[in-house]
């Protein structure tokens, strides 16, 4: 489980410092999951016992299924299926100078709606959501072995 999180983490980012792609808030809030099973996996060893494997995998499945959600809406944003969230776009109104430089410094330099880099026709975001919901259901499959 620390590999299956820490590889996502890792390419995440090296596509950000290593190649200069700039997250949007929806990149940002996909790697969240996965920090925390990486995190959970490290501590794993201390508890040991065999209940706590299961309970350890099932809670895996859930966030890999949670950043499968993210990924999804995501992916929705990008394909204009509906609005991303409020600070995914450059739409900035202002009525005043002190108004724009508040919008300008809140106002992400990513967008949600555009990806940034697509390999054969899907975007980072459509590859994250097919990988997070294989390793719930991987997730899953152990946690019933490990649950018996």
């Amino acid at each position: 489980m620390l590999l299956m999180s820490a590889g996502p983490l890792a390419g995440a980012y090296i596509s950000e410092y290593g190649f200069g792609y700039t997250p949007c808030p929806l990149c940002l809030y996909q790697r969240v999951p996965y920090a925390i099973i990486a995190l959970a996996a490290i501590l794993m060893p201390l508890l040991g016992s065999r209940a706590h494997i299961g309970r350890f995998l099932f809670l895996c499945a859930v966030l890999f299924l949670v950043d499968a959600g993210i990924a999804g809406y995501h992916t929705g944003v990008e394909q204009k299926w509906w609005e991303g969230l409020e600070g995914c776009n450059d739409n900035i109104v202002a009525s005043t100078i002190d108004d724009l430089r508040a919008a300008l410094l809140n106002t992400p330099i990513a967008r949600c709606d555009e990806p940034a880099f697509t390999f054969i026709g899907l975007s980072m975001a459509a590859w994250n959501f097919i990988y997070a919901f294989c390793a719930a259901i991987f997730s899953f499959i152990l946690f019933g072995r490990f649950s018996k």
